[in-house]
């Protein structure tokens, strides 16, 4: 197959990924996992110097073998290339799989890592800009990810009712109760349509990257160097750790299983040492 070519190399072909963009946005893939899609198979591409439909399991296989890649990013691409695998094999794109055989890597355990209390103070009373401050606030009082913060609208709030409408993962909408920090926000924020509109794309969200580095440049400020999904761990930590009803922070993270939550909710070292101390047999 004749290959494409671009300023860095064999590119993917236009109609396959054009295709592959048309049917995930068919099936209701979300826009974060569209773009992840499609890199990872761009820079697959560019890597092995095959066009998408050539490509073969060896250059699969040396695109995962990097030593460089971290544990997520490996999982994350292996998953990328194997939705691309089934797609390819359903249209007639590819005959044979060039996932076949590679078994998934081994996801990663999760350890919340929540930001101390006394460094979320100094983020609250940092002296950033407006956005910077409505994206920290909507992270720690509501539990936003960055993606759900970008595309918020005025539509989604009832302030009446005191409930939050969320377009989160999966395209699945979940209400969150508003807090009252997230309602001062509203006061400075357009009544109809985005909340934080592209500064150069008219009519459409500010993109979730833009709205993840605004936010790790205002905890870099106060010396905090961290994700801003950080601040998801640190709200779903705090309200475990005053509420201690994890059904309750499950719903508050709208995550679908318990399990997933008990990821995000870190112990304190003095609870666990406290409940150690508890338990205790009256003598017979």
């Amino acid at each position: 197959m004749k290959t494409a070519r671009g300023a860095k190399g064999p590119v993917m072909a236009a109609a396959p990924l054009q295709d592959w963009t048309a049917f995930m946005r068919a099936t209701g893939a979300a826009n974060a996992t569209i773009r992840i899609r499609t890199q990872t198979l761009a820079a697959l591409s560019r890597q092995s110097g095959h066009e998408a439909a050539d490509l073969t399991r060896a250059d699969v296989l040396t695109f995962l073998a990097r030593p460089e890649l971290k544990p997520w990013s490996r999982v994350t691409y292996w998953r990328a290339v194997k939705a691309w695998d089934v797609f390819a094999r359903r249209f007639g794109y590819i005959e044979k799989s060039v996932v076949k055989g590679i078994p998934a890597p081994k996801q990663p355990t999760s350890v919340a890592r929540p930001i101390d209390d006394e460094a979320i103070l100094l983020l609250l009373a940092a002296p950033v800009s407006a956005r910077a401050r409505a994206y920290v606030r909507l992270a720690l009082f509501a539990g936003l990810r960055v993606h759900e913060i970008a595309k918020l609208c005025a539509e989604d709030f009832d302030f009446a009712a005191g409930w939050l409408t969320v377009l989160g993962k999966g395209g699945v909408s979940k209400p969150v109760p508003i807090h009252p920090e997230v309602s001062k926000l509203a006061v400075s924020m357009p009544e109809i349509g985005y909340w934080f509109p592209s500064p150069i794309r008219p009519g459409e969200p500010v993109e979730p990257h833009a709205v993840s580095l605004t936010i790790k440049n205002a905890m870099a400020s106060v010396g905090i160097h961290a994700t801003a999904h950080r601040l998801r761990d640190t709200a779903a930590t705090k309200m475990q750790r005053d509420g201690r009803d994890l059904r309750m922070t499950q719903a508050f993270l709208r995550h679908a299983s318990v399990v997933t939550t008990q990821k995000y909710v870190a112990v304190s070292d003095v609870a666990l040492q406290q409940a150690a101390r508890s338990i205790h047999w009256d003598a017979a």
